[in-house]
């Protein structure tokens, strides 16, 4: 029995960093799209265009 419990807390534990990963990636997206967003105008008040990205 001892043994389901580890198995059930470290699958438990995965799933937290699994979260926590989540979390921290959507705030660095976050701020990525807000710069972004923040730079093309600058960029095409210059005359420039935004370098394509990929889809």
């Amino acid at each position: 029995m001892r043994h389901a419990f580890t198995i059930a807390y470290q699958k438990e534990s995965q799933v937290q960093r699994d979260e926590q990963a989540g979390d921290e990636f959507k705030g660095e997206l976050a701020n990525a799209q807000r710069l972004r967003g923040e730079k093309l105008p600058t960029l095409r008040q210059r005359g420039g265009e935004p370098p394509l990205q990929p889809v």
